[in-house]
């Protein structure tokens, strides 16, 4: 299974970002990206997941009402937020998707190695679960601004 990054850069001070996937790390995607572009620009996010270019088609289908050219949307603050939200989801579920098959493998450990590999595997379940949730929150934090703004 191919994994790799999709991210979202932004032409700075416009609302016309890049939806790209990339197998290599994104900074340095995004030096490759910056040598391409005539404007400044700034990565917004990248998350790792399975399947990058899949996900970046769909992304692609999901948002083509607001497609400018190619990779390029205009996209506005909610629709970014939602393909932030978007990709947490796929993480997660890839996450628990590991550690069901995890809960496999030990399944034939005896017990007391057993326990201590669940102890593990939980350990950095919570961890990872620990940075989603205020990934989440961030975004959340970001879409009350957003509304805030439209409000006045």
């Amino acid at each position: 299974m191919e994994t790799g990054f999709v991210y979202v850069v932004q032409m700075e001070g416009h609302p016309t970002y890049k939806v790209g996937y990339s197998a290599d790390v994104p900074p340095r995607r995004m030096s490759e990206i910056g040598i391409q572009l005539p404007f400044p620009y700034r990565l917004q996010f990248a998350h790792r997941v399975n399947n990058p270019r899949t996900i970046e088609h769909n992304i692609h289908r999901a948002f083509r009402c607001v497609r400018q050219n190619g990779e390029w949307f205009n996209l506005q603050p909610s629709q970014l937020h939602e393909i932030k939200l978007r990709l947490l989801a796929l993480q997660t579920h890839e996450l628990t998707e590991r550690v069901v098959a995890a809960f496999k493998v030990e399944a034939a450990l005896p017990i007391p190695a057993r326990l201590e590999a669940y102890g593990r595997v939980f350990e950095r379940l919570a961890r990872r679960l620990n940075r989603r949730v205020a990934a989440l929150e961030r975004v959340r934090h970001g879409e009350q601004l957003i509304k805030a703004e439209a409000i006045q």
